[in-house]
Formats: C-alpha cells, structure tokens, sequence
C-alpha cells in the first residue's frame, strides 16, 4: 500500500467517524486496536489492509473473498457437522451470487469459523 492509498484510506474513516486506523494492519496487528487515533507515514514497514470482516451473532468473523479463486476450488460455510461444503468454481450466475453474500472462502478454517458464528457455536 503506497502512501495515497493509505492517505485515500485514512480520510475515507474520518469522513465515516471511524478511527483512522480502521481496516489496516502494521507489522499483522490491526491498527485501530494498537494505534486508535493516528497514523504515521514515515514507518519503515508498509502498512497494509485488514481482511474484511462481519460480525454475526456478536461474533467478528472474516468475510469471503471478493474475486473468483485462482484454484477453482472453494468452500461455504454449512450448518452440517463437518461446517463446510467443497465447490468448484464454474462462473455460473449462483457463485456470483453466494460470492457478493461474501460466503466465498480459499480455506476451509475461515468458512468453519463463519458456520460457527451463524450458529453462535460455544466450545464446552
């Protein structure tokens, strides 16, 4: 992320009363959590975006991906045991559509964690 897109980033959350550092990550730490107010520009380490993320049932989760996979292969999250359905991108009208829901994943893990939160899933 090069300096205007990170300028272009910072203003875009002020403008929509967010922190500054919403939605970056410095070093994979989220920013608005370590650094809630400010921004610097002359760090050695290019910061970059976060993974967008949903909260469902009260529980923050990332969001699938916004671009078709480059494996062709995919998963959705399932209220089944296993959390998770394998697919195969086609480009057919229905992954369009399951894709802008975001419940598009590269890996199985992040469409469990989504499942999980869809059922407010608890660990005992």
């Amino acid at each position: 992320m090069n300096q205007v897109e990170l300028l272009r980033h910072v203003v875009d959350n002020i403008e929509a009363g967010r922190p500054a550092g919403y939605g970056l990550l410095y070093n994979g730490v989220k920013c608005e959590a370590k650094y809630p107010s400010s921004i610097a520009f002359n760090r050695t380490e290019p910061y970059s975006l976060a993974p967008k993320t949903v909260i469902i049932n009260g529980i923050e989760v990332e969001r699938g991906v916004d671009v078709a996979p480059e494996s062709g292969r995919f998963y959705i999250p399932l209220m089944l045991q296993e959390g998770f359905a394998m697919m195969v991108w086609t480009g057919v009208d229905s992954d369009f559509k399951l894709m802008k829901k975001g419940i598009v994943f590269t890996e199985k893990e992040k469409a469990i964690a989504m499942a999980k939160a869809m059922l407010n899933f608890q660990d005992v």
